[in-house]
């Protein structure tokens, strides 16, 4: 009777283990899907131009983020407040024989010295007063794609081999004590 324990405790370890490893292969995999489809999309709607930065304003504020755990009744929230800063954008650029000014809100941008200098950026061809500093890089979010959804995989066929095993060894073990 002490191996069938030992086995019963090993087998609910190692199920609890891949359980957890097959959640959070899930969401590597959901958050690798999302971020490349919205990067695979950008790439087909953002062309290059040159930004002239006409005007620089950085806003030094606190910035607040509400965590929440829980659920129901139980579900309790806490504020978190961190220093951040806001860089405000004013830029000009020409596309199809045309000028076009725009500000916008824009972090990874040239920064404070940018003013009256000329910056690759990229504007959206579906609204082109909508503009972005870095091209879209969806091979980055590719690979947290396809490793989060391997492991889900592996970690999923694991489980499965595990249970059918154990339920396999559990089975022999009873068949063997019979009279």
């Amino acid at each position: 009777m002490a191996k069938s324990g030992g086995a019963s405790t090993c087998f609910s370890i190692s199920l609890c283990v891949l359980i957890f490893l097959i959640i959070a292969a899930l969401a590597v995999a959901i958050f690798g899907t999302t971020y490349y489809t919205r990067e695979k999309k950008a790439l087909s709607i953002y062309k290059e131009t040159k930004c002239l930065v006409t005007n620089y304003t950085q806003i030094n504020k606190t910035c607040v983020s509400e965590t929440c755990t829980g659920s129901g009744f139980l579900r309790t929230c806490r504020k978190n407040s961190k220093p951040c800063n806001l860089q405000f954008y004013a830029v000009q650029y020409n596309i199809t024989n045309q000028t076009v000014d725009t500000t916008f809100t824009g972090s990874g941008g040239p920064g404070s010295n940018s003013f009256n200098h000329t910056y690759t950026c990229y504007y959206r061809t579906t609204n082109i007063t909508k503009i972005r500093w870095d091209w879209p890089q969806p091979r980055t979010y590719l690979i947290v794609l396809i490793v989060g959804w391997s492991c889900f995989g592996v970690f999923l066929i694991a489980t499965i081999g595990i249970s059918i095993f154990f339920c396999l060894r559990k089975n022999s073990m009873s068949y063997n004590q019979l009279p």
